[in-house]
């Protein structure tokens, strides 16, 4: 993942060929601000999950995802693409709160867990779910995703922000 030199950072996905010699597929994720992938994870069907952070309203996510639309200034966005690169799902992740997606991991059903960081007020956490303050120098959430990235199973506050793993 990466974000090409730019004015306006393009988030992207690419896969080579075995030698890095070719370009298999690359795939864009971004809309008409800044978007950059900060986190891979690779699915047992040999699935793409990426995780990063978009200042893009128009960032393209897709019909039945959790959030597809957006009133924050910066939020994180969590893809799934198809082992031939195409998107499966993409979705925003913070509700109202302005958020960075930061790491990323899937366990074998094909739920992804992202880890980031929480800047303000207005993410949405699931019922009775921990929740941690936020301070001057922001939180942290975990969130994990269906496998159809179309509904959070667990989203909390106030745990994770740099590497997420899952057993």
């Amino acid at each position: 993942p990466g974000v090409p030199n730019s004015s306006t950072g393009h988030a992207f996905v690419g896969k080579l060929s075995p030698d890095g010699s070719q370009v298999v597929w690359w795939t864009k994720l971004a809309g008409s601000s800044n978007d950059n992938t900060q986190a891979i994870a690779l699915g047992s069907d040999n699935s793409v999950y990426v995780t990063g952070t978009t200042q893009s309203q128009d960032f393209p996510t897709t019909s039945g995802s959790m959030q597809p639309a957006t009133s924050a200034l910066v939020q994180a966005f969590a893809a799934k693409l198809s082992p031939a690169g195409a998107v499966v799902y993409a979705t925003y992740i913070g509700g109202a709160a302005d958020t960075a997606g930061v790491a990323i991991a899937v366990d074998s059903k094909g739920d992804a867990f992202i880890t980031g960081g929480l800047l303000t007020e207005g993410f949405p956490t699931s019922p009775g779910a921990v929740m941690g303050a936020i301070t001057n120098n922001g939180t942290a959430f975990i969130v994990e995703l269906n496998a159809a990235g179309s509904a959070a199973t667990v989203a909390i506050t106030g745990f994770g922000g740099s590497a997420i793993g899952v057993d």
